[in-house]
């Protein structure tokens, strides 16, 4: 039985070593990319296998930072973090797909994105989700239900939701 239980031991600090190396990356990646030294960032980032850094990588491919612009790579980054729960990729695609850039425009697929980074507490998309109810855009235009998302996003902190609000509520 002790044996057993040193190999659990043993795996489990290699599942922690594993990790720890890819957050190190990570923070490394964060604070290389910060400080616009691209090419570390990029090396960093490749090296961790997060969300979080799949997230970066689709950033610095949307933008041209230290790599060709190239909005069909960071869709696939941002989908890549999005698909495991990131909710800033879920936002930035949901984006791209309401925008048809680096994917083929699909309203229904960017609202389906935006709410789930909404669900993960992204304070950007339940403003987005209350802009595409007040203008109809890719769903049925309804103005309690613009309201409803807007409020939302302001209750997050979303400044421009707050402001939008105030105009909103006084029509």
């Amino acid at each position: 039985m002790k044996r057993y239980g040193y190999r659990v031991l043993i795996g489990l600090w290699s599942i922690a070593v594993v990790a720890l190396a890819g957050c190190s990356a990570q923070d490394a990646g964060e604070n290389a990319y910060k400080q616009g030294d691209y090419a570390k960032a990029l090396a960093k980032f490749s090296a961790s296998d997060t969300p979080k850094s799949a997230y970066y990588r689709g950033l610095m491919y949307y933008k041209g930072e230290g790599v060709p612009r190239d909005a069909g790579e960071a869709a696939r980054q941002f989908r890549s973090a999005a698909d495991r729960g990131y909710a800033d990729a879920q936002f930035d695609l949901g984006t791209l797909y309401a925008k048809g850039d680096g994917v083929p425009q699909d309203k229904q697929a960017a609202l389906d994105w935006y709410m789930k980074a909404a669900a993960g507490g992204n304070n950007l998309a339940p403003f987005n989700i209350g802009l595409m109810y007040l203008n109809g855009d890719g769903v049925r235009q309804d103005r309690e239900a613009a309201l409803t998302w807007i409020r939302k996003a302001a209750d997050l902190g979303n400044e421009r939701a707050k402001s939008a609000l105030k105009t909103l509520e006084t029509k």
